[in-house]
C-alpha cells in the first residue's frame, strides 16, 4: 500500500480576508451567545474575535503604516 502525501492547504499564505471572515464568525457566535444569556461563551468567543485582531493588525501593518504615516506627517506639518 502507498500513501499519498497530501499538500496541506496552510502552506499558502492567508490572506486579509480569511482571517477576517474567521474573525466575523466568532463575532457573529459571541452575539449569539449573549443574546441566549450565555455569559461564558460570550467572552469565550469575543476572546477569540480578539485574537483574529490581533493577528490581522500584526499580519497586515504595512498596509496600515501607510496610513498612519500621511496622518503622521499632517500633524506634524500644522505645528
Amino acid at each position: 500500500m502507498v500513501l499519498k502525501v497530501m499538500k496541506r492547504e496552510s502552506s499558502k499564505p492567508k490572506s486579509r480576508v480569511y482571517y477576517q471572515n474567521i474573525k466575523a464568525k466568532y463575532v457573529a457566535a459571541a452575539h449569539d451567545a449573549s443574546s441566549a444569556g450565555d455569559r461564558i461563551s460570550y467572552e469565550y468567543n469575543l476572546q477569540i474575535a480578539e485574537h483574529y485582531s490581533r493577528i490581522i493588525s500584526e499580519k497586515f501593518k504595512t498596509v496600515k503604516k501607510r496610513g498612519q504615516k500621511s496622518a503622521h506627517s499632517e500633524e506634524s506639518g500644522s505645528c
